[in-house]
């Protein structure tokens, strides 16, 4: 079977790199087709520059190896068919996509470009990684310049691995990856050392040839396997280690995961043997086994992940939760050892864990981790260097661990509002994108719009959702991009709140981001946004609708990532109606004053409040409320008084004297603003609320 048969993806690298060197001198184009392939929602590698001073700016040169990393990262294999499949329409490839992958060594997702950001990057990097890649496709090895590969070799953000692995790329029947993974296999096969310049290099691929004596490709998909394959778990030594990894399945299809990372656990079955701290080694357990099942057997990887669950895991280990066998879900710290709960209706064996991140992890085409519910994976070198690799590396944007898991439920015990209006905001924000949340004083706009951006975040995490306050005085130069004075008698370009957030949500794609922006319409709106207007609307996020700013050059787009929820107090008299323009470009959605709600009953409750005060609460202010909406004239529903006035703090007991002040010193103020021409009126209603 010759070379191209076995392995397909050679036939069709072969065609895409003779295509791709044409592109040289047409850089742009390139990156366009990226950014038209992420458009239309497949994985592309980042494709934004960073100026010296940490701003985005369009990506304005780009290398072969770069390029070609978007097709050959860490994806799963239907996204890397997907990438090929949209590649070969564009350019008219003959090439047939291949069903696998194997063989092609990988780049991390996390650094997937062979160039750092422009002000990092020599003049001469770009067109050296050009000349390089010519060069590797029409040359054999040995008639490659060496001093081209080693100026190569020393630039900013490319080491031996990504190197050789890009000459492998555009010539795979001729040039060794010299990878982690290929480097390991050929020590294994008694090739050792690692090249340190081109001449080494030579040297290695000589003794390859020689004591190998297998094509390139094969040899690569061989290593592969090597590294990926089954330990046979009954020659790991007991000796334990400082900090093991674990990794295990949380139920089928991971049903429990969102409860692993609400109650800080990880649980396994097999509830009918009981406490397993009473069995004295795994040999007991496999016989409770037999007993239970009624059927003999080996049990050997039921007793072990028993056995290890019970009695090896410890604090400080390092877990891993796992669906299938090519998808991890997130990592955590063991915080406690073994415990059984038998008041658990299932999964009553336990462990603490700290759930630190919970990414989700998509290994690559036939990568994956060992079937088994719990698997020590101290010994399984691939998975174990992925999975540090991937959740370890936290630069070139990776996002930060979360802090604190938020869910729907959450969120709906913490509101005064039904389901059904809750869903049908979260529904409108995630396809609007931009929604303001308007209502009288005191219905929780704010509180309310925290939790939004919660629910759909997974999180609380104000880092991505960060909240801004509109005023008079807050100009385009705050929001976006102006100049401010430096300190030293000039003036700085400064980017504002809403450009670094875009900034942010676009190196973070796959997560949602807000921006929560208190009082909006108490800003000249029109001013604010300038020519971003435009760029806010649900259908203009994307590059092809970008602008040029008023202070710079670069072209600036928002991400379909980030959201925008508004507060809007209607009961405020000095402010003007929000301007057409922006009312077309964001839902409304009215908040009311919840007293009726069982979860406004049960904060008071929990504060101490009787029930002779909830009653008189809930009757005063309703009624008062009934008395604000029937003078239309004047006031109307945007005028109520909303529920978290009454809402406690928490060191705070709800009682007569507490309900007294509370009158008296901020609903009697709003009562005599809102009669302002009618004190009588203002004092008749303060003195049935204190009655």
């Amino acid at each position: 079977m010759s070379l191209d048969s076995e392995f397909p993806w050679i036939t069709l690298h072969r065609e895409v790199v003779e295509k791709l060197l044409t592109f040289r001198n047409r850089q742009p184009e390139l990156i366009a087709l990226l950014l038209e392939m992420r458009e239309a929602g497949l994985k592309v590698t980042p494709i934004n520059d960073q100026n010296p001073k940490g701003n985005v700016i369009p990506l304005a040169e780009i290398d072969p190896f770069t390029f070609l990393a978007t097709f050959n990262r860490g994806l799963t294999k239907e996204n890397r068919k997907a990438l090929w499949s949209y590649l070969k329409r564009k350019w008219n490839l003959s090439s047939e996509i291949p069903e696998s992958f194997e063989g092609i060594p990988i780049a991390n997702n996390q650094k997937s470009w062979w160039i750092p950001y422009a002000f990092r990057r020599s003049p001469d990097q770009v067109p050296a990684l050009w000349d390089l890649a010519e060069q590797a496709y029409q040359r054999d090895p040995a008639e490659l310049d060496g001093k081209l590969y080693e100026r190569c070799l020393d630039f900013r953000g490319i080491g031996l691995a990504y190197l050789t692995m890009g000459l492998f790329w555009v010539n795979p029947e001729k040039y060794l990856s010299m990878d982690s993974v290929n480097l390991g296999y050929l020590e294994e096969l008694g090739v050792t050392g690692k090249p340190r310049n081109y001449s080494e290099y030579l040297k290695k691929l000589e003794e390859f040839h020689s004591q190998i004596a297998q094509p390139i490709p094969q040899f690569s998909a061989a290593a592969y396997h090597w590294a990926w394959e089954e330990v046979d778990e009954s020659q790991i030594s007991p000796e334990k280690h400082e900090q093991r990894h674990w990794v295990i399945s949380p139920g089928a299809q991971a049903y429990l995961w969102p409860e692993f990372q609400e109650q800080g656990i990880a649980a396994i079955g097999w509830d009918t043997l009981g406490d397993l701290s009473q069995y004295e080694d795994r040999e007991a357990i496999r016989v409770k086994l037999v007993e239970v099942n009624e059927q003999e057997g080996s049990y050997m990887n039921d007793s072990l992940a028993l056995w290890e669950f019970a009695n090896e895991i410890s604090e400080d280990d390092v877990i891993y939760a796992k669906q299938g066998r090519s998808r991890v879900l997130g990592y955590g710290i063991v915080t406690q050892e073994y415990s059984f709960d038998p008041t658990r209706e299932e999964f009553q064996h336990l462990i603490g864990v700290d759930w630190q991140d919970n990414r989700e992890a998509e290994l690559v085409d036939g990568s994956r981790v060992p079937m088994k519910t719990l698997t020590n994976i101290d010994n399984y070198r691939r998975c174990r260097e992925i999975l540090e690799s991937f959740y370890g590396d936290r630069e070139n944007h990776s996002p930060p661990p979360p802090t604190n898991l938020y869910t729907r439920e959450n969120a709906l015990a913490d509101l005064f509002m039904s389901e059904e209006q809750f869903d049908s905001i979260l529904t409108l924000l995630s396809r609007k994108k931009n929604i303001i949340l308007q209502g009288p004083p005191g219905v929780g706009k704010t509180f309310v719009a925290r939790r939004l951006a919660y629910a759909l975040m997974g999180e609380k995490n104000k880092a991505r959702a960060p909240m801004i306050q509109f005023h008079q005085s807050y100009s385009y130069e705050d929001f976006i991009q102006g100049y401010r004075p430096d300190g030293k008698g000039g003036f700085e370009l400064k980017n504002g709140t809403f450009f670094d957030l875009c900034t942010e949500a676009r190196e973070d794609s796959d997560r949602p981001y807000f921006l929560i922006i208190d009082e909006i319409n108490r800003g000249n709106l029109s001013k604010i946004f300038g020519e971003l207007m435009m760029l806010i609307e649900h259908d203009k996020r994307a590059p092809a609708y970008a602008l040029k700013l008023t202070y710079s050059s670069g072209e600036f787009h928002v991400p379909p990532n980030l959201h925008l929820i508004g507060t809007m107090n209607t009961a405020d008299r000095s402010l003007s109606m929000v301007d057409y323009a922006l009312r077309r470009r964001f839902s409304f959605i009215d908040l009311n004053p919840e007293f009726q709600s069982l979860n406004f009953e049960s904060l008071l409750t929990k504060c101490g409040a009787s029930p002779d005060l909830l009653s008189k609460i809930r009757s005063r202010i309703e009624s008062l409320n009934e008395t604000i909406l029937d003078d239309s004239r004047n006031l109307g529903k945007g005028y109520r008084i909303g529920h978290s006035f009454f809402c406690p703090e928490p060191d705070t007991t709800a009682e007569d004297d507490w309900y007294q002040d509370l009158i008296e010193f901020e609903i009697a103020p709003l009562l005599r603003e809102y009669w302002m021409d009618n004190e009588s009126k203002a004092e008749s209603e303060i003195e049935n609320l204190l009655a």
